[in-house]
């Protein structure tokens, strides 16, 4: 593991280094924190996309239609009891 860090380092290559550990049976997880030491663990930037498939389909009707009544459901029904549940979806999606 510590040949790792050190071809994280840039002194060796660090997949040969890789490979050998995996051979002595050392886990992804060991390999990995041996690797953290020198770059670090990545960490995602979560951003919301909204709208991506919609625009694809431009005007059309039944996406629109479709639209209106999910904005319905969670205007109108987000309160409703479970026992009412399935009466208003009933209502909305046919």
């Amino acid at each position: 593991l510590e040949s790792i860090t050190e071809a994280a380092k840039g002194t060796g290559n660090l997949m040969d280094a890789a490979v050998e550990a995996s051979r002595a049976r050392c886990t992804v997880g060991e390999i990995s924190d041996a690797m953290e030491k020198v770059f670090s663990r990545y960490a995602a930037t979560i951003r919301m996309v909204s709208g991506a498939y919609k625009s694809a389909y431009g005007d059309n009707s039944e996406i629109a239609n479709v639209m209106e009544r999910v904005n319905f459901y969670f205007i109108h029904c987000s309160n409703a009891t479970l026992r009412n549940m399935s009466r208003i979806c009933l209502i909305i999606f046919t």
